[in-house]
C-alpha cells in the first residue's frame, strides 16, 4: 500500500497488483508489480514495466517500453520514455569490458541504440556542477545528484573530469586534455589566492558557465570543507555581477535524499520561471 494515502484513495492495478493513487493515470497495458507504487499525478502508458519497489510519483510521464525497477525512484516532472533501460544496459557492458574492444562496442551499440529513444522537444534547463572533485566525481558521495537533476529534465555539466586532475597535477599538462588553468584565471577578480582544495576552480567555473549562459550553478562539498565554504561565500558576488543563481549542498553521511530532491526541484522550479521571465523580456 501507499502508506500516506488512505485505502479509499489508491487501488491495486490489474495488471500485477501494484498500488496506484486514484489521481494517478496507469493504462491497462503497463505493468505494476506488487511491491511498486504509483503516486501524485503520474502517468504511465504503453508497455511500461514498474517492478521492484519502484516509485513513480509527482508529475512524472512514464512511456512506450521503459522499465523503471529495483529501488528507481521517477518523480517531480521527470519523463522517462522509450527503451529507458539503454543506458544501465551500456554500463554494465562497460563494467565487464575486459579491453579497448569491448569498450568500442559497447560505445557503439549504445549510439545506436540512443538513436531510437523518443526525445524530448524544446530547449533543456542547463546546470553546471561545481565543487571538491570527489564530491562533484562520485555518484555515491554527492547522493547521486545528476541523475535526480536529469530526472528533472536538467542537462548538467560537471567543471572537472579525472582526466584533467591527472593531466595536470602528474603530466605537467603534457596530454590532450582539458585543463583547469583558465579557471583560476575568471575566479581572480573574486578569489585571487590559493585556498586549498578546489575553492578557485569553483569560483572560475561558475564564471565561466555564467559566460556559457547557463541557467544556474549547483556547488557540492564534503561538510566543513574549508575551501568550498570560502568558494561559497565568494559566490553571491558571482551572481550579482553575471546574474547566474547558484545552489550549495553541504553533503555527509547524515545527508537525505529527500531533502536534497526537495531543494532541487525548488531550484528547477525557479530557473524555469527565470528563463520564461527572461524570455518575456527579450533578454
Amino acid at each position: 500500500m501507499i502508506t500516506f494515502l488512505l485505502l479509499e484513495e489508491q487501488h491495486q492495478h490489474k495488471n500485477g497488483g501494484g498500488w496506484v493513487a486514484n489521481t494517478a493515470i496507469v493504462e491497462d497495458s503497463a505493468f505494476v508489480g506488487a511491491d511498486a507504487q504509483v503516486s501524485g499525478n503520474a502517468q504511465v502508458s504503453g508497455k511500461v514495466w514498474v517492478s521492484g519497489n519502484a516509485q513513480v510519483s509527482g508529475n512524472a510521464q512514464v512511456s512506450g517500453n521503459a522499465q523503471v525497477c529495483g529501488n528507481a525512484r521517477v518523480y517531480g516532472k521527470a519523463w522517462v520514455c522509450g527503451n529507458a533501460w539503454v543506458y544501465g544496459n551500456a554500463l554494465r557492458r562497460v563494467d565487464v569490458a575486459e579491453n579497448r574492444r569491448d569498450l568500442d562496442l559497447a560505445v557503439r551499440d549504445f549510439l545506436k541504440d540512443a538513436r531510437g529513444l523518443t526525445r524530448k522537444l524544446g530547449d533543456l534547463l542547463r546546470v553546471g556542477l561545481v565543487g571538491e572533485i570527489f564530491t562533484v566525481l562520485e555518484p555515491y558521495a554527492n547522493y547521486d545528484i545528476e541523475r535526480h537533476l536529469g530526472l528533472l529534465g536538467v542537462e548538467v555539466t560537471r567543471s572537472i573530469f579525472l582526466s584533467e586532475w591527472i593531466n595536470e597535477h602528474l603530466f605537467g599538462g603534457l596530454l590532450r586534455v582539458g585543463s583547469l588553468e583558465h579557471l583560476d584565471k575568471m575566479a581572480s577578480p573574486y578569489l585571487n589566492a590559493f585556498v586549498g582544495g578546489h575553492g578557485r576552480e569553483t569560483v572560475g567555473a561558475t564564471v565561466h558557465f555564467a559566460g556559457q549562459d547557463y541557467d544556474g550553478v549547483v556547488q557540492v562539498a564534503p561538510f566543513t570543507c574549508m575551501p568550498e565554504i570560502v568558494a561559497h561565500s565568494v559566490l553571491p558576488a558571482v551572481t550579482r555581477d553575471h546574474g547566474i543563481p547558484t545552489l550549495s549542498f553541504y553533503l555527509d553521511e547524515q545527508s537525505g535524499v529527500a531533502g536534497i530532491v526537495t531543494r532541487l526541484e525548488a531550484f528547477v522550479d525557479l530557473l524555469e520561471a527565470r528563463r520564461k521571465k527572461r524570455l518575456k523580456e527579450g533578454v
